[in-house]
């Protein structure tokens, strides 16, 4: 899977003050693909681990603030 899209934006609009990414983001263009692709395999998969738990938590935080609807009744 092709992760590079993670250099640009976060997938949830607004970045977390501590996201993995949020360095990366303020170099020049060039400069985050030459980084990129001068980590190891082992630091691309430790960036993509904490983006994954990331958007893990804020999911799960997002959705148990979610109220259901109500179910409508229905006529007898």
């Amino acid at each position: 899977m092709d992760y590079t899209g993670l250099l640009f934006d976060c997938p949830l609009k607004e970045q977390t003050c501590d996201c993995a990414f949020s360095e990366i983001r303020k170099l020049d263009l060039k400069e985050r693909f030459e980084l990129w692709k001068s980590l190891s395999e082992n630091e691309r998969n430790n960036l993509i681990s904490r983006h994954h738990i990331c958007i893990y938590e804020r999911e799960q935080t997002n959705f148990a603030e979610v109220k259901p609807a109500p179910f409508a009744k229905h006529p007898k």
